[in-house]
Order: C-alpha cells, then structure tokens, then sequence
C-alpha cells in the first residue's frame, strides 16, 4: 500500500474524479517499516500509485533511460496529464507529455525558489535558481496553468497561456468572529510538520517560550519522532496533537485557539490560514508567498524572527480592538472562499482536458 502525510491522501486525491475514472499518480517513495494508520492511506479504487525515483537521485540519475521509459508508458494510457509544481517529476513529465501530444494542466501550489533556499542545506540552495529558472520556464509555455495565489506566484513565474488564480480551499460554514475574554492562559495553534525547517515551528516554539504572557502552543501535524518535537514535548506549555484527519475534529480544534499563527518561510496560498479564519479566529502569518493576500498587515511578521512574533502574539492578545478587527478580518476573507469560486477552477479544468493541445 501507499500512504502519504496527508496531503496526497485517497481521499485528496479523489478530487479528480470529477475529471475522470481511473487516476494515476507519479511521485517519489520511500519504504517504511510498518503499515500507517487507514487516514494516510492514497492507493485504493481506481488510484493507481507509481512510486519512482527522483531524476536527480543517485538512483534516478542511474537508470535515466528506464526512468524515461516508465514515464512514456504511464504516459501513454492517460488523456490528460495534471502537473503539479514545483516537482522534478513534473517537469520531467510535462516534456514527456508533450511529445505524445496529451494534455498538460499545471497546478503552480508553491515557489520552487523559496522551497530549496529554506530546507536548510547548502546543496538546496545552490540548486534553488536552478530550479526556479526550469520552472519559470515550463509556466511560460504551459498553455493551461491552476495557480494557488491571486498575485505572488503570478508575478514571480507568469505564464502565456491561460491562467486562473483560485485556491481548491472550500468554506462551507462561516462561524462567527472570536471574542477575547479574560484568561489565565490562552492558545495559539500552528498547523505543519515540524521537521520540516521551512515551516517555522521552530521559530513559533522560541517565540511563545520567551513570551510573559501564560500561553499553550498547540501543534498540530508531524510525526511527534523528529528532534524538535522531541526536544518540545519536554516543556508543559507545548500540545503536539499530531496528524488530524476528520474535517469535524479540525474545526473544532481550531475553535478552541485564540490565535492561529503561520510561521512559514515559505508558502503558496496556505489552507490552514484560511481555515482557521473561517472560526472566526484571528490569524498571524510571515509576510511571504500568498501569506500577505489572506492577512491583516497588522498582523504580519519577518519569518525566522522569534522576537518580532512574541511581540506581536502579546500586542494582539493584549489589544480587545486589534483583536476584535483581526477576528473581523478573518471572517472577511474566509467569506471570498465560496462554491462559486472553487468551481472556476472546476470549469477550468473541464475546458482545459476538453480543448486539443
């Protein structure tokens, strides 16, 4: 079986269903030890998971040729090819694609820039314009092009072809703003894996450890094994309730904060953020990607600086009308994220895979 952390999961992925019957999906694997949990599962019914190796692994490097060779014959069975990107397997597809004539969408989710420069590693960096260059380069000749933001992603890798801004984030209840009362401690909430440098969490934890206001970070996502979550579950202040698959039990999580804050170094148009406004609950966010579209300028910050985030979490919690406006603010901005909007891209799409390439 396959699994995935819960962003490709069966149940993301059967989205595309309204596009066709039967799915394939190319994407790089990893063997574990033991079967997860049926929440992560992606392979069942009419998913069909290919697991290969990146083309600029070791592995993939090695066998080019056979690697190619798996793309045309995957390739070859389908009608329409959705790439998303940034992704070496995209990339690599998308040429495959078009020279047996299918059928190209890309889904621009991310900058593929900000991704590697922010893992962490100097190999990462030193690709990062590399990447970003190939991928400027795909969306300029993508003649059908999903982005996830309104303007970011747009205006750092445009395209010539058709294009939609539309996030695929649905909001179909709207609660009402939160309020602040008096507290002895409050919650503030951050959805990520913490492993993962580039979403911040790190930064998060310092901010609230340093803060003199009494405040319980909840986190959720992540495998509670990596060395940051280890090292937090030491501190009583710190809630890591790990991987939340049912959309009741996230909502009602969410409602429990008094502030959700994204720290990420990175992002497209996040649906936490957009979740969490749709509770009412003021949100914080780092003043990157699509982050600025959804937030209050109030409540932005410069990702990585801890002492900027503590300031602003104790500014918000301690201010009722800066609270009560970023709790407006949230409701706002959730109200733009309706049916109408999400089946643009529907009829994107639709008119994307009927149209000839």
């Amino acid at each position: 079986a396959y699994y995935s952390n819960g962003k490709l999961t069966y149940t993301s992925l059967s989205y595309y269903f309204q596009f066709c019957k039967k799915l394939f999906v190319i994407g790089r694997e990893k063997h574990i030890g033991e079967p997860l949990d049926a929440k992560f599962v992606s392979s069942g019914s009419n998913i069909y998971i290919h697991g290969l190796p990146s083309p600029i692994s070791k592995n993939g490097i090695k066998n080019r040729k056979w690697l190619q060779s798996r793309y045309q014959e995957i390739i070859s069975k389908v009608d329409f090819l959705v790439v998303r990107l940034p992704s070496e397997h995209g990339l690599a597809c998308i040429d495959v694609a078009k020279k047996m004539g299918k059928r190209v969408i890309v889904e621009m989710v991310a900058s593929p820039f900000d991704c590697l420069w922010y893992r962490g590693d100097l190999a990462a960096k030193l690709y990062a314009p590399i990447l970003s260059f190939r991928v400027k380069k795909a969306l300029e000749k993508s003649q059908n092009s999903i982005y996830v933001t309104k303007r970011y992603l747009q205006s750092n890798y445009p395209t010539k072809g058709n294009s939609i801004g539309v996030s695929d984030v649905e909001i179909e209840h709207i609660a009402a703003p939160k309020t602040l009362g008096m507290k002895k401690k409050y919650r503030v909430g951050v959805i990520g894996n913490p492993e993962l440098k580039l979403k911040g969490i790190k930064d998060l934890f310092y901010a609230v450890k340093a803060s003199s206001i009494d405040i319980e970070l909840s986190i959720v996502g992540g495998s509670l094994r990596s060395e940051l979550e280890v090292h937090m579950s030491k501190y009583d202040f710190v809630e890591q309730r790990g991987f939340i698959s049912d959309k009741a039990s996230m909502n009602q999580w969410i409602s429990s904060l008094d502030l959700y804050v994204q720290p990420s170094y990175t992002e497209g148009l996040p649906r936490s953020v957009i979740e969490a406004m749709a509770q009412g609950v003021p949100v914080m966010g780092s003043c990157v990607g699509g982050i600025p579209e959804l937030v209050n300028d109030n409540a932005l910050f410069k990702p990585g600086d801890s002492l900027e985030i503590t300031n602003i979490i104790e500014r918000i919690i301690s201010d009722v009308n800066l609270y009560n406006e970023l709790a407006k603010h949230s409701i706002y901005r959730a109200r733009s994220f309706n049916k109408e909007e999400k089946e643009k891209k529907v009829q994107f799409i639709r008119k994307a895979t009927v149209n000839p390439y």
